[in-house]
């Protein structure tokens, strides 16, 4: 004959348990997450336009919290401004990098033993940029650029393409060069290269990947490689 024998556990313990239990479930990482630079709970990298500005960088943090330079550099500047009780937005400035070399400080951030570097990148501008005559470089046939006493300009939206042509009335040449419509900086399109003379098509040539480098009203510079890049005007 089996006999079950009931035991009782005191209220008390089952609380225990129950706290235990919920206990051993919490992430591991909320006290990590109290305190966050640039969105992350761990080193980080930050990367500012090559034409410089106010960018913001974000801190949440529960406790006092500080920060400071690796190493004193003149290129940045920081202002910071308190959102809520447990959040800041840092505005960092910084002029066009005009130099020839990428630029980089470290921020060290502290709250107790915690620590957080955000590294501040800032590459400059390719030097496809400094070139401000429309035309099409490096391209076959060699380069096809705005001459004001030869050339004429012309601009077309048609639908999603944008068309923009170098007209040589001397000698019933058009060189156009075809986009989206719609461009973004940092963005890479399709672009068509196109050269005409009379009735006979002379080089037609698809690019698959232009990036945007910069827009600049009027300007726009696309770049195909080092060597084969466009600027028109749109």
């Amino acid at each position: 004959m089996k006999i079950f024998q009931h035991i009782r556990i005191p209220a008390v313990w089952a609380v225990v348990a129950a706290v235990l239990a919920v206990s051993s479930c919490e992430d591991p990482r909320e006290e990590e997450a109290k305190f966050l630079v640039n969105r992350q709970t761990q080193d980080s990298t930050f990367e500012m336009a090559p034409e410089g500005g106010d960018f913001p960088l974000y801190v949440e943090c529960d406790a006092e919290w500080n920060y400071t330079f690796k190493t004193q550099v003149n290129w940045l500047s920081v202002k910071n401004q308190q959102v809520n009780s447990n959040s800041w937005m840092l505005t960092l400035t910084a002029p066009e990098h005009s130099g020839n070399t990428p630029r980089s400080v470290v921020l060290v951030f502290t709250s107790g033993e915690r620590v957080r570097e955000v590294t501040v990148q800032q590459t400059p501008e390719d030097p496809i940029i400094q070139v401000t005559v429309p035309g099409a470089y490096g391209v076959d046939g060699g380069d096809r650029v705005y001459e004001r006493s030869e050339t004429q300009i012309s601009r077309l939206t048609d639908g999603d393409r944008f068309y923009f042509s170098l007209l040589y009335p001397a000698d019933v040449r058009a060189v156009t060069v075809s986009v989206p419509s719609a461009l973004e900086a940092g963005t890479s399109v399709p672009l068509g290269y196109k050269v005409v003379e009379k009735d006979r098509t002379l080089v037609m040539t698809e690019y698959t990947a232009a990036k945007v480098l910069k827009i600049k009203e009027p300007y726009v510079w696309l770049k195909v490689s080092d060597t084969v890049y466009f600027v028109i005007k749109k």
